[in-house]
């Protein structure tokens, strides 16, 4: 039974995979899914276990069946303890999962040849047929074992049980079956792997430190190249707003830059507080040499549970950073808990700053409520800051009178991490801030705490990421809608340091980057009150200037849609322009991507008919690209290839074009067509940071 599951092992990505498109954002069938597949490989084992041990129990009696069942229940009892302490402990972390597997099954084996010795009723015929049984047994399970396929790691840690990983899956290969995760995988480079004792930890990306990189721990990312804005401001906003040299911890290692960016803003002796050893080992392939925060003297790594630390530990800090997974993952709702925060409290000094990480995505408002009221419930002085781009939010608590020390944000080492945050300036953490904690008075309100005792998140949280994952493209607007925004600069010595007219003028221009015009008209009343007046005419009349346009044009308020993601209301705009120029072929092909987007294929495919009316070579080769995604979605990732090819024909400039041939052709395992692809494409773009950054995780050099 044993091998036979070894050699199942690498179809479970798949299956949770399926299960997931099947049972969208229906939480109930998706958990009963996975029960179903867990009971596959439980329930037989444990079974047949129960079954041994009766047998078990008849081989080791010698007189009385009293005596032989109780030194059966012993050395049961003693196996089962002993068994998971040195498979937790040792075999895994030293063996991995499938070592451990072999090592069991080897074991089994040898217990069962063993207990053919031990029969005290076997003699003569009977005694050879058990060995010949035995020996027939021994040979067909070994077989299993080694025709097993190997352990992959890539596909492993893929993650297929989170929606939003599922659905990229599902798009860069056009396949909605369990094969959608082999072939996501394919153009994996895998950097690290280790399976420890608390989860499996994978680095997957560019050979070189400069390029893309994610972490993934238990198959969730965790940190990645991508999210750097976050990880940096998670240290330096508290960093910079606690005392010089302060004694900090920061609970959670990750890549290590969060924990390197607090180091640059000027703290003290840091306490890094990790509990996988390979999340250390694994955040070394984000740094370049000598760039670790764990090779700054100021720095001590401690493997350990961060409650266990603060509860036992000794002296007080005066800044502490909490980044913990998401809190639906298992055993992390407890570092969002009332009683966690009095516990941070407790160790804090008490003018000392703490800062938690907080995500505004696949959330309901109502467990949103409950993590802000039991932050706040503890910690009701402080500021809130947003990463709006990426829906991250920092709860910062401080006493009144803390400032964001500017001359320590503009140390070579904060700029430096501010350049891989894509931040371009010390002066722009002002784009980042929202409202004073009191703000969130009024979304918290009514909501219930979220306590060791009564830990609602930690059961809201899971479901949450199901449903809401698979229902609104992850991001809850309404969690969104929730977050509120001080027009004003905020009173006291926060911003002491900051020229008011850039302070707002950088925040009205940031939200304008991301289209959120709704909270740049705010601010731009907050200038207006501020006695700012000309900023805030010319900021009013660029705001105005954009939704006119917008409102007078359908189609560009249609591509305004779309950068928001908001396809509904894009696919309505385009609908208008075609329906009132319908010899606008660009437009035309506006229509066509946003009905594939929304999986409305042959309306993709009529409008892509008169999209191909145009003379133009370059919207000709978009409605290429847009055919191909339309053959991709019905799973001929062939045909898209194809399609993709005569988009780079009709205009070679189209890096998008080379890189969906290759993931095309990656899911049809021709991995050499795939770098052929690419490096056409690198040969008509010199020098293209994503063409390069697939080549190099496919094991490629540029």
């Amino acid at each position: 039974m044993a091998a036979l599951q070894l050699c199942l092992f690498g179809r479970v990505p798949g299956w949770v995979f399926a299960l997931g498109q099947d049972a969208g954002p229906r939480f109930g069938l998706l958990f009963a899914g996975e029960l179903g597949i867990v009971l596959a490989f439980v329930l037989p084992p444990c079974a047949l276990l129960g079954a041994a041990f009766p047998l078990g129990a008849r081989l080791l009696q010698r007189a009385d069946g009293g005596h032989a069942t109780a030194l059966a229940y012993a050395v049961n009892t003693v196996g089962t303890i002993a068994g998971s302490l040195l498979a937790g402990f040792l075999c895994v972390p030293a063996w991995g999962v499938k070592g451990t597997a072999v090592a069991a099954l080897l074991a089994s084996l040898a217990v069962g040849v063993a207990s053919l010795a031990l029969d005290p009723d076997a003699a003569g015929k009977r005694r050879l047929a058990s060995a010949r049984l035995g020996s027939g047994a021994m040979v067909v399970t070994l077989g299993l074992a080694l025709l097993a396929p190997a352990w992959d790691p890539a596909l492993m840690a893929a993650g297929p049980f989170r929606p939003n990983q599922a659905t990229y899956m599902a798009r860069l290969t056009g396949s909605a079956d369990p094969s959608a995760v082999w072939k996501a995988t394919r153009s994996y480079n895998v950097l690290y792997y280790r399976e420890g004792i608390n989860s499996s930890v994978i680095v997957v990306g560019s050979e070189d430190s400069r390029g893309t990189r994610t972490l993934r721990v238990g198959g969730k990312i965790d940190a990645s190249t991508g999210d750097m804005e976050t990880q940096v401001l998670l240290g330096l906003v508290p960093a910079a707003m606690a005392d010089p040299g302060a004694r900090a911890m920061i609970i959670g290692l990750g890549s290590g830059f969060t924990a390197a960016a607090a180091l640059a803003a000027g703290v003290g002796p840091t306490e890094i507080v990790e509990l996988e050893p390979g999340v250390v080992e694994a955040s070394r392939f984000f740094h370049d040499p000598g760039r670790h925060p764990l090779d700054d003297p100021r720095a001590t790594l401690v493997l350990d549970d961060a409650r266990t630390r603060l509860a036992h530990g000794t002296g007080r800090y005066g800044m502490i950073v909490s980044e913990p997974s998401n809190p639906w993952v298992a055993g992390v709702n407890n570092l969002f808990t009332v009683d966690f925060y009095r516990l941070v409290k407790a160790r804090l000094e008490p003018d000392g700053v703490f800062c938690q990480w907080l995500q505004l995505y696949e959330l309901t408002p109502e467990t949103f409520a409950t993590l802000v009221r039991s932050f706040v419930s503890v910690f009701p002085e402080g500021h809130l800051f947003a990463i709006w781009r990426l829906s991250d939010a920092l709860l910062v608590a401080a006493p009144s009178g803390r400032r964001l020390a500017l001359d320590r944000l503009r140390d070579p080492n904060v700029l430096r991490l501010l350049g891989k945050g894509r931040i371009a300036s010390p002066e722009a953490l002002a784009a980042h801030y929202a409202a004073p904690l009191s703000a969130l008075a009024e979304v918290a309100a009514g909501a219930p705490l979220n306590t060791d005792d009564r830990p609602i998140v930690e059961y809201r949280a899971p479901r949450d990421m199901v449903e809401v994952g698979r229902s609104t493209a992850v991001l809850n607007q309404e969690v969104r809608a929730r977050m509120p925004l001080r027009e004003t600069m905020p009173d006291g010595n926060l911003y002491a340091d900051w020229p008011k007219e850039s302070w707002y003028d950088i925040r009205a221009r940031s939200l304008m980057a991301i289209d959120d015009d709704d909270r740049a008209a705010a601010v731009v009343r907050g200038a207006r009150t501020s006695g700012l007046t000309a900023l805030a005419d010319r900021l009013g009349g660029e705001l105005e200037a954009r939704r006119r346009e917008r409102a007078t044009s359908p189609f560009d308020a249609g591509k305004h849609f779309m950068l928001s993601g908001d396809a509904p209301r894009a696919r309505e705009a385009f609908e208008r322009v075609v329906a009132s120029e319908p010899g606008n072929a660009t437009a035309w092909l506006y229509l066509a991507d946003c009905r594939q987007s929304m999986d409305d294929l042959d309306g993709a495919d009529e409008a892509l008919a008169h999209a191909g009316q145009s003379t133009e070579p370059t919207t000709l080769a978009q409605a290429a690209i847009v055919a191909g995604a339309v053959a991709n979605k019905r799973q001929r990732p062939r045909d898209a290839a194809a399609r993709f090819a005569e988009a780079q024909r009709l205009d070679p400039k189209i890096g998008k074009a080379y890189l969906m041939e290759a993931r095309a052709l990656s899911a049809t395992q021709d991995r050499d067509g795939a770098a052929r692809a690419l490096r056409r494409g690198l040969a008509a773009l010199p020098g293209d940071r994503e063409l390069t950054a697939m080549l190099v995780q496919m094991g490629e050099s540029p």
